[in-house]
Order: C-alpha cells, then structure tokens, then sequence
C-alpha cells in the first residue's frame, strides 16, 4: 500500500509550480516581474486572489521574494 497525496493537494503542487514556471518567464521576457492578474491569467486561474494563495506558497518555500506594498516586485530566487 502507497500514500499518495489527495488529488487537490497533488493539483495545487502543480499550478504552484506552474505559477514559478510563468513568473521566471515572465521577467526573463520583460525584465520585471508580472502582476497578480498576469499570472492568474497566464496559468489558467480565475482569479488573482487564486494567485495570491500560490504566490504565498512560493515565498514561504523561498523560491521566489516579494517586497509588500511594491508594485511588480515578485522575483524569482536563484538556486
């Protein structure tokens, strides 16, 4: 018998990772980082308050930085 991971769980692992995927895209393209609606839309997310949730899940883990209050201030972390 394996443990796997309830589907939402294995779900919201793959849009987190979806979302660092588009935020490093996205400022490689446009050398800043993208907006919440930017990446709610790019990722398929029907809300930027959707975003938020992974964009939280991202900072906790490190892997990108945000300055509160700063406009287009997420950065990905260089491993």
């Amino acid at each position: 018998m394996s443990i796997t991971a309830p589907r939402h769980a294995q779900r919201d692992c793959q849009r987190t990772a979806a979302v660092l995927a588009f935020i490093a895209e996205y400022q490689t393209r446009h050398g800043y980082g993208p907006s919440l609606r930017e990446i709610a839309k790019g990722v398929g997310l029907s809300a930027a308050q959707s975003a938020q949730y992974h964009i939280d899940a991202l900072v906790a883990r490190r892997q990108i930085t945000r300055t509160p209050g700063i406009a287009r201030s997420i950065r990905t972390v260089a491993a």
